[in-house]
């Protein structure tokens, strides 16, 4: 495996990790800013943390020089799609409520992770 690919997977783990941390730190703040549920953020924050941890795990092995299995690396890409559509359809339910705050964040996260499945399907694959 490639330097660039295994960038890739710790890219991936850190934006997770961060990302979660910071929504499950300040989700009562991010709440009250963005106009959205703060168990959802807490939600959310749960959810990246759990991927920053199987993307990490998958970092790690590429770090020691084993590469993960094609299946591992393709539900990594279809995890960070299908993020990418779920945030972008929490806006159904939520975006009537939301401030621009809370607008930027659902679909900046959706870009975000969206673009990072394109990058690794054309990168890891």
């Amino acid at each position: 495996m490639n330097a660039q690919a295994r960038r890739l997977l710790w890219l991936d783990c850190g934006a997770g990790a961060a990302a979660g941390v910071v929504m499950i730190a300040l989700a009562g703040w991010l709440s009250a800013l963005e106009r959205v549920p703060e168990s959802l953020l807490l939600g959310m924050g749960a959810v990246n943390l759990a991927y920053a941890a199987w993307s990490g795990a998958m970092a790690v092995g590429a770090a020691r020089g084993q590469w993960p299995a094609r299946w591992r690396v393709s539900g990594l890409i279809a995890a960070n799609g299908a993020w990418a559509v779920v945030c972008v359809a929490l806006l159904v339910p939520f975006g009537a409520q939301a401030t621009a705050f809370g607008w930027a964040h659902l679909l900046g996260e959706a870009v975000f992770v969206g673009g990072l499945a394109a990058v690794e399907w054309r990168r890891l694959r």
